[in-house]
């Protein structure tokens, strides 16, 4: 399919009535390219679709089988809702591969509008339901050049999920997002049995990280990520975050102050939850782990917490960041998690920026960091919040991360009650000549 080529299945009607389901099956593969071509369904008003009748066949369902999928520049499956019933479910089973990349462009009288090639399903301002899911099963998924699979709520009603099952998971200069507003985002669920290699960051979006997300964007209740795989890698800019307050390049929280320099909180909202399994290694090569929250948990008691279980080994390089932080009035600060095999914190001399490991509050009491390892190297703990300050004594978060050192704070940094940072370690040591030389195994 291109050339604003499209297979739509939609209702407008104002009295009821819900749109078919798509489905396609082929013995080969699927390509979708150009701008405004793809596969979509659609309740297009707020009076639109009938619950009974949804319960009992389904609607606005997309479902590719197929050999392999490719959207390119610009080619895309959408479903959303903007009425009374649920927006559909997309769900792509590939026997070889799915690749999703490119922008597409189409110039206009003096105008070139431009269209992420990508997956999409969502609420819309006025709809009375939830998003629908994705759902990816292949051995091989490959997201590059601005691509994106975005699972998105712009009204009071819960985004969809995102659930991908592979072997391997490329996302370069690319997203996958489950996201809100005011309402609660949907989780985001991977399980790539080899590798998952996130990289980059956004095609004309110089500070926009690639990776994967879930986020409440004016204080809403971002959900979780979970990612399971034997080698993961998060390189060069991207990032992996739950977070309920708009993050700086570095991952930091960036939030506004009003005339009196106090911070305006009617947009902060809650952050998920971030669980890493990765058997064999976790890679952080100026890559960001963020769990930011503005709010203090609801009914969500590991809001803003990171779990990480690497039973190999775990390299922190090149200026990367492990961070669980919190904004706003006596919020507490989240926690971290971290056990396995072995943690080494590089650069292993002063000519490099290090990495660092916060669990810091900006205004309630700081977080809890726990670690339990075979071996931790090369990295120090600060207990004095002064180090976060600049010389007129203002705030700065990035400050330590600036530093050619590697670090871990659990602090409040405006007189809350410090965190704690606890190590059990069976090998500890700041020597790089007893550094371990294989990878510990764990496993039973």
């Amino acid at each position: 399919m291109s050339n604003n080529s499209f297979i739509t299945a939609e209702t407008k009607s104002k009295e009821g009535g819900n749109p078919g389901n798509i489905e396609i099956k082929v013995k080969d593969k699927i390509e979708i390219t150009d701008f405004d071509s793809g596969i979509r369904t659609q309740i297009r008003n707020k009076d639109s679709g009938d619950k009974q009748t949804l319960e009992e066949e389904g609607a606005a369902n997309i479902t590719i089988t197929a050999r392999s999928l490719s959207l390119k520049d610009g080619g895309r499956l959408e479903a959303f809702t903007q009425g009374k019933i649920k927006a559909g479910d997309i769900t792509v089973d590939a026997e070889d591969f799915v690749e999703i990349y490119g922008i597409g462009e189409k110039k206009e009288r003096k105008e070139i509008k431009t269209e992420e090639s990508g997956i999409f399903t969502g609420t819309r301002n006025e709809a009375e339901a939830e998003g629908g899911l994705i759902q990816i099963t292949t051995p091989s998924l490959r997201l590059s050049d601005g691509a994106v699979l975005n699972a998105q709520s712009t009204s009071d009603f819960r985004g969809g999920d995102i659930k991908l099952d592979s072997d391997t998971l490329t996302v370069n200069n690319s997203e996958i997002s489950a996201s809100t507003e005011t309402g609660t985002a949907g989780n985001v669920e991977v399980n790539a049995k080899d590798s998952v290699l996130l990289t980059g960051t956004l095609p004309d979006k110089s500070k926009s990280p690639a990776g994967i997300f879930t986020q409440a964007t004016e204080g809403g209740t971002a959900k979780n990520v979970t990612i399971e795989t034997d080698e993961l890698t998060v390189e060069n800019g991207a990032r992996i975050a739950v977070s309920g307050v708009p993050l700086t390049e570095q991952g930091f929280p960036e939030t506004e102050v009003d005339e009196n320099g106090e911070v305006d909180e009617s947009n902060l909202g809650e952050a998920g939850k971030l669980t890493i399994k990765a058997d064999d290694s976790l890679t952080l090569d100026n890559g960001q782990l963020v769990a930011a929250t503005g709010k203090n948990p609801t009914n969500n008691e590991e809001a803003a917490t990171i779990e990480i279980n690497v039973p190999g080994v775990i390299i922190l390089d090149n200026n990367s960041l492990i961070l669980a932080d919190a904004t706003g009035d006596e919020v507490i600060g989240g926690n971290i998690t971290i056990e396995g095999g072995v943690l080494v914190a590089l650069p292993l001399n002063n000519d490099d920026k290090g990495s660092d490991i916060f669990a810091n509050a900006e205004d309630g009491d700081g977080g809890r960091i726990d670690i339990t390892l075979q071996g931790l190297f090369n990295i120090n703990v600060i207990n004095d919040p002064s180090a976060f300050f600049d010389s007129s004594e203002t705030l700065d978060r990035s400050l330590v991360f600036g530093n050619n050192s590697s670090e871990i704070a659990a602090l409040s940094l405006s007189g809350g009650e410090a965190g704690t940072v606890t190590r059990d370690i069976t090998n500890s040591a700041q020597d790089p000549e007893i550094l371990p030389t294989s990878l510990v195994d764990r496993r039973p």
